[in-house]
């Protein structure tokens, strides 16, 4: 995904006729780079149905994110102030998936039967996770044609801020809910 990024950063700038995103573009799609990162024992902790960690890394992280953007958005308001937090809430749940979380340190390596499920299956998740994104955030393509810059930012806020509560509610679910149920 950070490839395909930098990639679309000029196609994407030109598109929008807007110069700084050729800056902001490869700042913010780094937070994918840095997501891929994460330890697996997040993943492994939720499947075991022991979500309690996991939450408090996600509140942490995104609470780490939210305090980096109200400061730098009083200090210095500009478009940065989302790119920033964005990088930070990746980079806070990064770093505590790697250490704050009990059990053996990710390796890396390939295992050749896990590459070709990666292959198989993996492909139709990445074709589905692009669609489902292009329609979720179509509001935003559609608009960063049609609005001033400023504008733009404003709605995006708006958007990201109602985001939260939807995340809240589906982790919610993800944590509370689901291990519920399966008991």
């Amino acid at each position: 995904l950070f490839g395909i990024g930098l990639i679309l950063t000029i196609p994407i700038a030109n598109f929008y006729r807007e110069p700084m995103l050729r800056q902001i573009l490869p700042a913010a799609v780094s937070s994918a780079l840095i997501v891929g990162f994460i330890s697996t024992k997040m993943a492994i902790l939720t499947r075991h149905l022991r979500p309690g960690p996991v939450l408090v890394i996600e509140i942490a992280a995104q609470a780490a994110g939210l305090v980096v953007m109200a400061i730098h958005a009083k200090l210095a308001p500009s478009v940065w102030v989302l790119v920033i937090g964005g990088l930070v809430t990746a980079l806070v749940k990064t770093l505590l998936s790697q250490l704050a979380l009990p059990g053996p340190i990710n390796r890396f390596r390939w295992e050749a039967r896990a590459r070709r499920d990666l292959a198989s299956f993996g492909k139709w998740l990445f074709v589905s996770s692009i669609f489902t994104f292009v329609a979720m955030r179509s509001d935003v393509v559609m608009l960063g044609r049609l609005l001033p810059v400023d504008t733009l930012g404003v709605y995006s806020i708006g958007i990201m801020l109602s985001m939260v509560v939807r995340d809240m509610l589906q982790q919610l679910h993800r944590f509370s809910l689901m291990p519920a149920m399966a008991a």
